[in-house]
């Protein structure tokens, strides 16, 4: 299932519109109350996920104004949603975000980087940070059927050379999300969501003490925000803010799984394997429904020698888990629950 930034970034559609400057250049007054129309339709149509409808709305504005940022901005967002969270080699997803990618270029275009609305420069990291990822995927595509298939030498050096070309745009990409971001973290601004990406990105680059701390950043982030959605549940009297706030609360805990098990996996992957079982103590204390993690746990006993521990994980995954007898991992946890 995909999963995307979606409240956050739906929050900025109406906030952009509402800050809208009033300056219509050359326009009629009947296209002035058209482009209003447009703006203020592109930002309930985007609130209800309704992003199909908001790129409509954006488009025809754009057609009476060609630079209307806060247009731009929408047309972007609604691309980069319609997309999804992953480009796993889907042609019209990564199309999309090329499309979104267009209307940023667009929109930046028009004014200092650093005079961006938040919610647009972490849309504009996010597209770009996702084209960087479908090129490393490509690249790494490539890789794999170098490794094995039987190639003429011409054919070899061609998909050579265009794994290089991808990895370098894919550095380009994760460049540009990482100065996106880092302005949000000098502005102090969308904190949380910005300290998560670049653990993503410091993550693909194999760069493990940064990831870490962005990663750590990004949960005491959560934790307070966390806590203040709490506060607003204990103390509201109205309904519909208590049903809101859990709904945010929601969202929150779901960030937070999120992180620790990027987390997780990056430490069993540099062999702390401590780090790992803290951080899988605590997601599976979130959500004990995750069996692949009563598994991921179990390994990270292991091999710090607690086999008791591990025994008592790699049952529970045994137990819960819906996979294959001929599964590795379910080979592996029957074995290491037979031993003596």
């Amino acid at each position: 299932m995909r999963s995307s930034p979606r409240p956050i970034l739906s929050r900025c559609i109406p906030l952009l519109l509402l800050g809208a400057c009033s300056v219509f250049g050359g326009l009629s007054p009947e296209e002035r109350d058209q482009l209003q129309f447009y703006r203020q339709n592109a930002g309930v149509y985007f609130r209800g996920d309704r992003y199909e409808q908001a790129l409509d709305m954006a488009r025809k504005g754009l057609e009476l104004d060609p630079e209307d940022y806060h247009l731009l901005v929408t047309a972007a967002l609604c691309n980069l949603q319609r997309a999804g969270d992953d480009v796993q080699g889907s042609g019209s997803d990564a199309q999309m975000l090329q499309t979104a990618e267009g209307f940023f270029d667009r929109a930046f275009a028009l004014r200092d980087f650093e005079d961006n609305a938040p919610e647009a420069i972490l849309g504009y990291a996010t597209t770009k940070q996702r084209l960087g990822r479908d090129l490393r995927r490509r690249a790494n595509v490539l890789a794999s059927e170098l490794e094995r298939a039987e190639l003429a030498e011409n054919d070899r050096i061609r998909r050579e050379s265009q794994r290089r070309e991808f990895e370098v745009r894919a550095l380009s990409y994760w460049s540009e999300a990482r100065r996106a971001l880092k302005v949000l973290l000098e502005r102090q601004e969308l904190l949380r969501f910005a300290h998560k990406q670049l653990m993503e990105i410091s993550a693909e680059l194999n760069e493990y003490e940064p990831a870490v701390e962005h990663g750590n950043a990004c949960l005491a982030e959560n934790r307070r925000a966390q806590d203040r959605a709490n506060q607003v549940i204990r103390e509201t009297m109205d309904p519909g803010e208590e049903i809101r706030m859990r709904g945010e609360l929601q969202g929150l805990l779901d960030q937070e799984k999120r992180v620790r098990s990027a987390l997780a996996e990056m430490h069993f992957r540099k062999q702390e394997f401590a780090a790992a079982v803290e951080q899988l103590d605590a997601l599976l204390a979130l959500d004990p429904t995750r069996s692949a993690d009563y598994y991921n746990r179990g390994r990270a006993l292991e091999r710090l020698d607690r086999r008791d521990a591990a025994r008592r994980d790699y049952e529970k995954f045994l137990y819960t888990t819906s996979l294959p007898a001929s599964d590795e991992r379910v080979a592996h946890a029957t074995r290491s629950t037979q031993r003596n």
